[in-house]
């Protein structure tokens, strides 16, 4: 996360990115609308009561074997494992939680065919600090982890890994001001793991702490204790044996907190779906380097107008850089990216809602795929969900969604995207007001798909599930 200045400490009610979308072909040119005031816009565009936000990009292909490194029980977190079937027949699905004292049976149940299913981890491990989980399906299944905290006040999300690596890259991270951050590494092995962390920021890197995590269990590392403060940190994970590793970030007072899986490769190619600059958004792009040669990177961004040529940056070797998306695109609804570099880096993007009511991340895919999953999402009392999909191809895509909810499958919208361009659909228009939602997006060309949430406080929305 770049040195941002002037945060306001005054908590405001933020408006959903894609609030307003314009359907690019076949559809209404109104913008969607989502429930609260009217604000500024065309066409009667709504302000939503925001407290949190998460987001994630989407899986490409459903698994057998899927690894979660976070989650908490803790002094009133909820941590919830969602489940997503898109097979033909039921899956056979059994949990197994990684604490720091080890492994911990968790439940088993049957997923019926093309629907979602949500475990509360607390049920199996209440008060627990650090938890992570394995999900092992008899049919392969896809499956994300969302945490929320302060009683709402935040919340984030991230898809889990298909396989463990040695090496993990987590390019965002921030200690200055009041941020926390926190590197998490699952060891899903039954032997003994030693780990050894590095930071990088603008002026180099930092040795980091080393441990050996016990076989199943979890470990939890402060990235402040020895980096400092570092208004800008990415990390390195590197372990003796194969490991999963996350990064969660906090602003000041937790008002405030968003993770994302790390990226077991660099690349010198990564796209990025979701952004969004207009009245008080904030999106970064956070790009670290973990070679020994200095790379050049250059940002393109894609709108419903096309693509638009971004900045440039020579990153220097071992370090990371930060790009504020406004300073290229003030004021869009809309915006995608594309990263190329001259050689293999790790990018990330951190979006804020005005006033930083919320924030949520994503690590980028470095390939566009035609078919997307995305196990998380609701439209319940006080939840709205979100699809975004890039088209950073150069033909028109024809892109089609399919719902799957706790009652069965539900058929979702298609549009016509133009190449080089983002577009937006709200799940509440097709499902309506559903608790459990999954979603599989098909293209018939390459892009890339991910999937917001935002919602209210408990006092104010009630219990996430019946």
């Amino acid at each position: 996360m770049g040195v941002r200045q002037g945060k306001p400490s005054l908590r405001v009610k933020a408006v959903a990115c894609a609030a307003l979308v314009i359907i690019i072909a076949g559809a209404s040119q109104s913008p969607a609308i989502s429930g609260g005031s009217t604000a500024p816009g065309n066409g009667g565009s709504r302000v939503s009561p925001w407290a949190w936000g998460h987001d994630s990009m989407g899986a490409k292909s459903p698994s057998h074997t899927w690894f979660l490194a976070e989650g908490s029980t803790w002094g009133g977190l909820q941590t919830w494992i969602l489940v997503q079937n898109p097979q033909p027949s039921a899956a056979l699905v059994e949990i197994t939680y990684m604490t720091e004292r080890g492994p911990v049976r968790g439940p088993s149940s049957r997923v019926p065919a093309y629907s979602r299913e949500s475990f509360d981890v607390a049920r199996t491990v209440p008060e627990t600090y650090g938890v992570s989980a394995e999900v092992i399906s008899d049919i392969p299944v896809v499956v994300e982890r969302a945490v929320y905290g302060g009683g709402y006040s935040w919340g984030h999300c991230s898809t889990g890994a298909t396989a463990a690596a040695r090496t993990w890259y987590l390019a965002e991270g921030s200690t200055d001001e009041g941020f926390e951050t926190w590197i998490l590494v699952q060891n899903p092995s039954d032997e003994w793991v030693d780990v050894a962390l590095t930071y990088m920021t603008p002026t180099g890197d930092i040795e980091g702490p080393s441990s050996a995590i016990p076989p199943n269990s979890r470990r939890t590392f402060d990235v402040s204790r020895e980096a400092g403060v570092q208004p800008e940190v990415s990390t390195m994970v590197a372990a003796d044996a194969p490991v999963v590793a996350e990064r969660a970030v906090y602003g000041p007072g937790r008002e405030w907190g968003h993770d994302s899986l790390g990226a077991a490769e660099p690349d010198t190619l990564w796209f990025l779906a979701e952004g969004c600059t207009a009245e008080g958004f904030e999106t970064w792009i956070l790009v670290q380097n973990p070679d020994d040669i200095s790379a050049e990177v250059t940002l393109t961004y894609m709108t419903r107008w096309g693509d638009i040529p971004g900045p440039s940056l020579l990153l220097p070797a071992r370090s990371r850089g930060t790009f504020d998306v406004s300073e290229t695109l003030p004021d869009t609804w809309e915006v995608s990216m594309r990263v190329d570099s001259s050689r293999p880096i790790v990018a990330e993007r951190a979006m804020y809602g005005p006033g930083r009511a919320w924030g949520h991340d994503s690590v980028g895919t470095a390939s566009p795929a035609e078919t997307w999953y995305l196990a998380e999402g609701s439209t319940g009392s006080g939840f709205d969900t979100w699809v975004l999909v890039q088209n950073p191809g150069g033909a028109t895509a024809n892109v089609g969604i399919t719902y799957m909810t706790d009652s069965g499958v539900l058929p979702g919208p298609w549009l016509e995207l133009p190449a080089d361009s983002r577009a937006t659909f709200n799940v509440r228009d097709t499902v309506g007001s559903r608790f459990e939602v999954s979603a599989v997006v098909r293209s018939d060309e390459p892009v890339v798909v991910e999937r917001a949430m935002y919602g209210e406080r408990s006092d104010v929305a009630g219990a996430r599930l019946p």
